[in-house]
């Protein structure tokens, strides 16, 4: 007879957050129009089009996480690249690819907590845009990140 074998993933117990998402007052659902970012959840944002700083949330949900019980690194890289590519557009009306990203991350985060980025254009040039990003999670820095983008043409109109 053949005996199960627990699995490290078996032997987790998540403590998963199902209450509401509780976004900060004035920010709005956001709407992906990209099947890949759809498949991450809910996220919510807010533009203060004045400063020209972006900012996306989300509460962290059993599906963001990895097999320890939190937030998946590969969920914020995600998660960051959207929003900078975002920042970029409402900034610089550009859209971009992303060339390059460097990330530190800093601390972790669990399921229930609000996951806020913050992203600004250091610097726009003709074909290139460098960004940076900073992440938290409450008043914790969750990690901080770079990126470069390379610029589509811009279309006249």
């Amino acid at each position: 007879m053949q005996q199960d074998v627990p699995t490290r993933q078996s032997m987790v117990k998540f403590d998963d957050y199902e209450g509401p998402d509780n976004p900060p007052e004035g920010w709005r659902l956001y709407r992906s129009s990209s099947p890949f970012t759809q498949q991450v959840g809910r996220m919510y944002q807010h533009w203060d089009k004045e400063a020209k700083i972006f900012r996306r949330g989300f509460r962290i949900r059993k599906a963001h996480c990895n097999t320890r019980g939190k937030v998946h690194g590969g969920m914020l890289m995600t998660f960051i690249d959207s929003v900078m590519g975002m920042t970029l557009w409402l900034s610089e009306e550009r859209q971009g690819v992303t060339a390059q990203m460097n990330t530190e991350f800093l601390s972790n985060a669990d399921p229930g907590d609000w996951i806020e980025a913050e992203a600004q254009v250091d610097r726009c040039t003709r074909t290139v845009a460098f960004l940076k990003i900073r992440v938290r999670a409450g008043d914790r820095l969750v990690l901080t990140a770079s990126g470069i983008f390379s610029l589509r043409e811009r279309k006249e109109k």
